[in-house]
Parts: C-alpha cells; sequence; structure tokens
C-alpha cells in the first residue's frame, strides 16, 4: 500500500481480515438458469502449449488451494476447452479464462441492471473527497451453487476441473455479480459500485471518513476481501470508468485527451472514423460537436467524392482544440434550478444541460449534440428548431422527467407553436404530444446582453481557479515561469493589481474571467461595429490575454456582418478558356441584344468554330417566337450539336428544352449574371450595338444598316483565327464591294494553321487576363458553407442572403450548392424555399473568414435539368 494518509491507515488498522486473501460473500449462492432446449455440447480439449503448461499447472493448484475450483467427477454433459493468457503487468503470470462460448448460448440472463456514470454523479454534487476500492477477484467472491457448477467445466492437460465461485467468461457473470453487490452495500450513504469498482465520496473529510469506515465495515460483515493495491484512499481527484471527479465536478480522461490531441492526420476513411469514435468519448465536454465534426464526417459516407482538403484540416484542427481545452462539467443535483438549452444549426442538433449554483452563476452539467439525417436536413428552420427541443428534452430524460425545468431557445416562433391555442402541422404535432411528459417553462434566449456588473465580475472571478492563480500571483508578487496558467500574465505583472473587492485590474481596465468572455464580447459588437470599432470599445474598459485575437474572429464569424457589408473582390479566378469545336456549325453561342428601338431586340447566334453570326429581329421574345426564328436559321446550316445560352425565360421553358432534345441538340446553359460564360456572343453585342449607335446617329435605318454591317463582318478575317467568318464556315472567301484577285477563285480549303493560331491567342488572353485580374484558383469546395449575393433593391437591402448555403457540386467555375437555412416563412426566393431544390451558384472570389468556409456567391437559380444532363 502506497501513499495512504495516516487517518486512512487507522481506519484500515481497524479491519485486518480485508485483505486475508479472496472473500467469499457469505450466506449468498448464485445460480446459473440453462435453457433445457439447447443441446449440451463436449468440446475437444485445446491442447496447451508445452512451455506454458507448468504455469497452467500452477494456476491450477492455486485455484484448488483457494477453493475456487474443483475436479469434475463423473460424467459431465458440457465442456469447453481454456485460454490461458498472460497479465498485462506481469508477463511471467497467467490469467486462466474457460472458452464459454458454447455455454453462453444456452444461459439465460437475468438482465440486472447496470448502474452508469451519470447515474452515480447524481448523489457526488458538493462531493470534495474520494475513495476507489477494487474487489480482489471479483467474481470469485460469489460461490455458485452446487447444480450450476456442471456448465462451467473445462478441459485441461491436467484433467477435468469445474468452477465453484462465478467464473469470468460467463454471459451473466456481469448482472449477476453486479446485483450481489450492489444488495451487499444496500443502505450505505456516499457509497455505488460498477462491478468490482466500488466508489466513496464525501463532501467534507468528516463525511468522507464516516462512509469509507461504514463500507470497510459493512465488507467486513459480508466476507468480501479488497485488493489494497489497487485502492485509491482519500484523494481530491479520481480516476473512474473514463472520467476524472473532482471537487470541480466531471472532466475527461487526460490520456485520452492527450491520444486525441497527438492523433496524426487521417490517411484513409479508417482512420478518419477511429478518430470521431476516440472524439465522441469527449462529446459531451464540447458544445456543437455535431456541427465541428460535419465536415469530416461526411467524408465517411460512401456516396462522397470530396478528398481531404482544407476545409476538413481545419475541422480537425477545431475538434483536437476543442477537446484540449479545458472543460469540466458540474456534477448534477436535484435540487438546483435546471436550464435545458437547444439549438439547431444546418447540419445538427445540440442541447446544453445546465444548473444554476449557490453562486448565482450557471454551471453546465453536460453538452449533446448529433447530426442531422438528409431527410432532416430538409426541414424547415422551424422544424428543426422543434426537433432539437424533442430531441435535447428525450436525451437528458434521466434528468428532466418529475422535475420543472427552463427550455431555453433561441427560436420564437416556438413561443407560439407551444403554447395551448397552436394548431401546428402533423409532425411538430407527434413531437409535442412527446414533450407532454416533461414540465418546462419556454423562455427565448435574451435579445440583448444584459448589464455585466462589478458583482458579477468577483464571483466569477473567485470562481475561476486561473484568475486565483493570478490573484495570489500579483499580491506574493512571485510569478511561477513553470505554471503555463501565468504565462499570458507573467508579462503584463507590472500592470496587473487586485482591487480591494478581489477584481483584477490591467492599468485600468477590468481583468474579465473566462466565463464571462463570450458574454463581454457579445455586448461590445451590439450594434455590429466592425473590428476595428469593437476592438476600441473592448480596449477601453477590459481586458485578458488574447482579446484582440477573439474580437477579431467573434467579428469575421458573425453572419449578419458579412451578409450587410459588400466586400470586392481582391481577385478573380483564373479564366477558362473554351476550347476549339472540332468542326464548323458543331457548337453555337446565343443570346439577346437589347431592347434597341419601340422593344425589338436582336436574337443572336454566332457560331463557336467559325465565328460566323446570324441575327433575327424579335418583335416578341415568347418561346414560340425565339423557336421559329430558330428554325429559319437551322434550315439555312442545318442542326448544330450544342447550343450555349443563358437563363433567360424563353430558354427555360419546357417547349424550348423538349424542341432541342427532338432535334438532336444538347441544351446547354451559362451561369447566370456570369457573362464571361459566354463570351463569343456576349463580344460580339458590343459590336453590333456600335454599328445600329452609329446609324442611329446619321439618320439611317438601322435595320439597312444591320445588313451591310454582317456582310462586312462576316467576309472580314478574325483577329484570333485571321480567316473570314465566312471562309472557316463555307471553305470559301465571300464577296463583298472591295476588289479581290481571290473573289472570283475556288479555295481549296482553308489551312489548319487557324486551329493553332486560335489556342495562341486563347492563351495569351489568359495570361494578360490572369495578370491584370491577380487571379489565383478558388479554395472553395464540396461541402463548404456560402453566402449567395442578391440583387439591390433598395437602401435596405442586404448584398448577400444571409442564410448559408452549403456547395454540393462543382463545374469549373459553377457550383451546385443546396440551401441549409430553408424558413418556410422566408419569400427571398419561393422557388428554392417551397421546392427544396438545390441552386447553382457563381463563386465571386473573396478573402472573408472561415465561417465554416462560407464564400460571397451570386445569386441564380438551377436549370431545371442540371443534375439530369
Amino acid at each position: 500500500m502506497k501513499n495512504i494518509d495516516i487517518n486512512t491507515q487507522k481506519i484500515l488498522d481497524k479491519f485486518p481480515e480485508l485483505s486475508d486473501g479472496i472473500g467469499c460473500l457469505q450466506n449468498y449462492e448464485q445460480s446459473l438458469h440453462a435453457d433445457r432446449t439447447v443441446t449440451p455440447i463436449a468440446q475437444r480439449p485445446r491442447r496447451v502449449p508445452f512451455h506454458l503448461r507448468k504455469q497452467v499447472s500452477d494456476k491450477l493448484e492455486e485455484l484448488q488451494s483457494l477453493d475456487i475450483i474443483e475436479s469434475a467427477e463423473g460424467p459431465t454433459s458440457w465442456v469447453s476447452p481454456i485460454v490461458a493468457a498472460p497479465k498485462p503487468h506481469n508477463s511471467d503470470e497467467i490469467r486462466l479464462c474457460g472458452d464459454y462460448r458454447r455455454p453462453n448460448q444456452a444461459l439465460l440472463r437475468e438482465r440486472h441492471p447496470i448502474p452508469t456514470v451519470d447515474e452515480l454523479m447524481e448523489e457526488m454534487s458538493g462531493a470534495v473527497v474520494f475513495s476507489k476500492l477494487d474487489l480482489k477477484a471479483g467474481y470469485h467472491q460469489i460461490v455458485l451453487e452446487e447444480n450450476s457448477r456442471n456448465i462451467t467445466t473445462f478441459c485441461t492437460h491436467k484433467g477435468l476441473f469445474r468452477y465453484k465461485r462465478l467464473p469470468f467468461g460467463l454471459s451473466c457473470a456481469s448482472e449477476v455479480f453486479q446485483n450481489a453487490i450492489q444488495q451487499a452495500l444496500q443502505g450505505l450513504h456516499g457509497v455505488r459500485n460498477i462491478a468490482d469498482d466500488i466508489i466513496v465520496w464525501g463532501k467534507t473529510q468528516t463525511q468522507h471518513d464516516k462512509n469509507l469506515e461504514a463500507l470497510l465495515q459493512r465488507l467486513v460483515v459480508k466476507k468480501l476481501t479488497l485488493n489494497l493495491e489497487k485502492c485509491k484512499f482519500n484523494q481530491p481527484s479520481l480516476w473512474f470508468y473514463g472520467y476524472i471527479l473532482s471537487k470541480d465536478g466531471l472532466s475527461a480522461d487526460p490520456k485520452k485527451v492527450e491520444a486525441i490531441k497527438n492523433f496524426k492526420t487521417p490517411a484513409d476513411v479508417s482512420q478518419l472514423r477511429s478518430f470521431l469514435g476516440l472524439a465522441n468519448y469527449c462529446s459531451r465536454f464540447i458544445k456543437d460537436f455535431s456541427t465541428l465534426t460535419a465536415p469530416l464526417r461526411e467524408l465517411t459516407t460512401k456516396s462522397c467524392k470530396c478528398s481531404w482538403s482544407t476545409m476538413h484540416e481545419k475541422a480537425f484542427a477545431k475538434v483536437k482544440n476543442a477537446i484540449a481545452s479545458d472543460c469540466t462539467m458540474a456534477f448534477y443535483d436535484p435540487n438546483r434550478p435546471t436550464k435545458l438549452t437547444v439549438g439547431a444549426s444546418p447540419v445538427g442538433l445540440g442541447a446544453v444541460l445546465a444548473q444554476t449554483q449557490e453562486n448565482g452563476q450557471d454551471r453546465c452539467i453536460a453538452y449533446a449534440s448529433r447530426s442531422l439525417t438528409p431527410v432532416e436536413a430538409r426541414y424547415s428552420q422551424t422544424e428543426k428548431e422543434a426537433l432539437a427541443a424533442v430531441w435535447g428534452c428525450e436525451r437528458f430524460h434521466l434528468y428532466l422527467v418529475g422535475t420543472q425545468f427552463d427550455l431555453i431557445t433561441d427560436h420564437k416562433p416556438l413561443e407560439v407553436i407551444y403554447s395551448p391555442k397552436s394548431k401546428p402541422p402533423l409532425r411538430i404535432e407527434r413531437w409535442l404530444l412527446r414533450l407532454q411528459q416533461y414540465k418546462f417553462n419556454q423562455s427565448l434566449v435574451p435579445k440583448f446582453p444584459k448589464f455585466l456588473t462589478l458583482d458579477e465580475i468577483r464571483i466569477a472571478t473567485l470562481n475561476d481557479p486561473e484568475l486565483q492563480r493570478v490573484t495570489s500571483a500579483v499580491k506574493e508578487d512571485r510569478w511561477n515561469k513553470t505554471d503555463s496558467c501565468l504565462s499570458p500574465y507573467r508579462n503584463q505583472h507590472e500592470q496587473l493589481t487586485v482591487s480591494e473587492c478581489g477584481v483584477i485590474l490591467r492599468y485600468s481596465q477590468i481583468v474579465i474571467p473566462k466565463s464571462l468572455r463570450s458574454r463581454v464580447l457579445s455586448i461590445a459588437h451590439e450594434g455590429h461595429q466592425g473590428i476595428v470599432k469593437t476592438k476600441m470599445l473592448v480596449r477601453s474598459k477590459v481586458w485578458w490575454p488574447g482579446i484582440d485575437k477573439q474580437v477579431e474572429q467573434m467579428v469575421k464569424e458573425c453572419v449578419p456582418c458579412q451578409a450587410a457589408v459588400h466586400q470586392s473582390p481582391k481577385c478573380q479566378p483564373p479564366l477558362n478558356m473554351t476550347k476549339l469545336p472540332p468542326h464548323p456549325w458543331h457548337t453555337l453561342n446565343a443570346d439577346f441584344c437589347g431592347p434597341i428601338l419601340n422593344g425589338e431586340k436582336l436574337l443572336v447566334v454566332i457560331d463557336a468554330y467559325s465565328r460566323y453570326p446570324e441575327v433575327e429581329v424579335m418583335q416578341s421574345t415568347t418561346t414560340t417566337v425565339v423557336i421559329s426564328k430558330l428554325q429559319r436559321i437551322f434550315a439555312r446550316h442545318g442542326y448544330p450539336e450544342e447550343l450555349i445560352i443563358d437563363n433567360g425565360p424563353p430558354f427555360n421553358a419546357v417547349e424550348f428544352t423538349e424542341y432541342l432534345a427532338a432535334h438532336g441538340v444538347h441544351h446547354r446553359r451559362i451561369t447566370p449574371y456570369w457573362p464571361q460564360a459566354n463570351g463569343e456572343a456576349e463580344r460580339f453585342m458590343k459590336t453590333v450595338t456600335k454599328a445600329i449607335r452609329t446609324a442611329h446617329s446619321e439618320g439611317k435605318r438601322w435595320q439597312s444598316e444591320l445588313d451591310l454591317f454582317l456582310l462586312n463582318y462576316r467576309s472580314t478575317p478574325h483577329s484570333t483565327t485571321h480567316l473570314s467568318p465566312a471562309e472557316l464556315l463555307f471553305n470559301r472567301t465571300m464577296r463583298n464591294k472591295l476588289p479581290s484577285f481571290l473573289s472570283l477563285q475556288h479555295n481549296d480549303g482553308p489551312v489548319e494553321h487557324h486551329v493553332v493560331r486560335d489556342k495562341e491567342e486563347k492563351e495569351k488572353m489568359k495570361v494578360h487576363a490572369d495578370r491584370r485580374n491577380n487571379a489565383k484558383e478558388s479554395q472553395l469546395k464540396i461541402g463548404h458553407y456560402v453566402l449567395m449575393q442578391v440583387p439591390k433593391g433598395n437602401k435596405l437591402s442586404m448584398p448577400f442572403n444571409p442564410k448559408p448555403f452549403k456547395v454540393i457540386e462543382i463545374k469549373g467555375n459553377m457550383n451546385a450548392s443546396e440551401e441549409d437555412q430553408n424558413d418556410e416563412e422566408d419569400d427571398f426566393d419561393d422557388d428554392i424555399v417551397e421546392n427544396q431544390q438545390p441552386t447553382i451558384v457563381e463563386e465571386q472570389q473573396q478573402d472573408l473568414p472561415d465561417l465554416q468556409r462560407r464564400y460571397c456567391l451570386r445569386q441564380n437559380r438551377r436549370p431545371p435539368d442540371f443534375y439530369r444532363s
């Protein structure tokens, strides 16, 4: 026994019997119930290796001398082989176990409940001293009834043996052992057990010692013994079943936290699943765990096509940092006021269980979160928030049933939905029925941050361990260089003082405790001032280490601030130059030009190979008229293989799509509000508009001048190909008013040099444009969350829609996304909101912060056949 204090040793000295061999629970015999319909099986012996036979023989003799096993005499219907495994702390010693997989198929379990750590904590509120006792050889202290021993028979090289005590390996062993020990300890205060681990606690040292002595007295009466080498006595903090128990509450196992912090970047899906499984252990200590891990969990789905990116690396780092932060949860106390705060994000649900402590501060009991299913992700925001309330109550059912608690949400429509006179949809109605077993007072998160008083700061400072160490260092003027908690304050020690009321000051700035810092930032950001102004405001009043970075991060992650401020792009994505089609009249670019005069428009169709234009004057732009004009053009030149157009109403009609499909023309739409995607038609419209303007200024009839312009344009060599559009399309020169020897000659065909020239000229154009625009590749990836730019309607219009969209597909500079915040009451885009359809969004590159990688995007609508094509 090591590190046992004098008081504990005195208590142990009263009970010397506790360390005498392996005990035997008095007046108790355990029966094993077997299903008689299962045929008993006598398995073949598993040969023991020669080098282990001596150790096995010694172990058998030891177990016989301790009256744990006995020789099996006479016929036996059940025989099982043995497994000899070395003990983890002593490789020279073995643990002898029977392979009872076949007998387990016949054993009937008694189904006694095994308590969880949460159930044990229910009585630990206020505990400051802990002890943990370990029963020696656990199961072997329970005697088996005579008629239940044959099923435990096992074979060795020394013959057949059977257990007289409860053996390891039986499917019912853990339950019957838990029940037996639990009954033996019944009536003791501050004592609970899980299996053979018994924990004792007290709210004072005296109470702990009293509870410990009562427990030891009960163990002696019940003839149970302890393994004193494994016992821990009189500890301020204690490891128990994967958690650290202390006077401050419950915290994560440092070994597991360290393993998560040191986890290397996953190389495949299997390693990623291992990391998520390990991190899930600490999820109760991490707020919004499902939201933080959402990008990582997407990579584990079979349908995921994306690879590890910067977004995933940042999510991976955020999870590790969140786990690494010191987070201790308070013990649950049934007598304290309880609050349940619930909320929903685009990817998950979250709930926080908290209780008001004696000092008036709220302390967290546990965090909980889960991801939304694909169906739930398509719910409206109101439905998501309602689902979060139901799920949160059911998740903490153990704590909430039978008591009055506050249900807090930031979604005001829930106040009406949960009122007695509400008539919600059937889905929410069913959720309301599930909430009827809970008694709660519903309230909203305060709209305005509450005024922060000096008294609140004083109380929070007294309850902040870090600031208490700083207070001691300031008063004593002793700054321990090995104390990591003091290092952020050490450089400021000359400016730090402690006021009479216990508040720490840096000059005249108040040093804010950790528990109040988020609230201070919320108050400082009221009115949504920018980074500089918010920094100036907080610096004038308060301080803590790293305050500037936290202010920057908060303002950068504020969605309303991002959506309300128009930010000009610092760079454009690199140009994607189109390839020359394989032959003339293969790919056409089309668009409308105008209106010109009297509402007339021009339908411009230009061949991407030859740059040969066709222009039709339009009195109307209905789908029927457009089809008739295109039919005239196709009658002259034939049907193309592809038609590139924008998303105008005539081109979006089903009739237009069916017309092209019937004639074998692929219908390709460009990204709306992105004219570069239809560059051939857009550039030609500038030229034709100039010709019309000049004709109008000279008092000429512009329709007649348009024909003359087209004649010259078609017969003029193009600046890129150095050949005229007519020559490339018809393989002959077109005669105009200018004299030429070639006009009466027939060409054998244009040389193929124009293909090379087209490529060279486009490459020069790309280099020049990318240099001018400071172009760089977009970092946008599948799974990122983005903001969409919206048309400006009035002075109060937001430059961006404040509701995030999730990118689900990327095609060049065109990105498909789906709306994550689809509130039914928002009529911003009825097509998206009501039909829950994805949207095509075009990136406008921005240097924006990482609010789950939200980039600014141009608004547009999804072409009907985008996902079908």
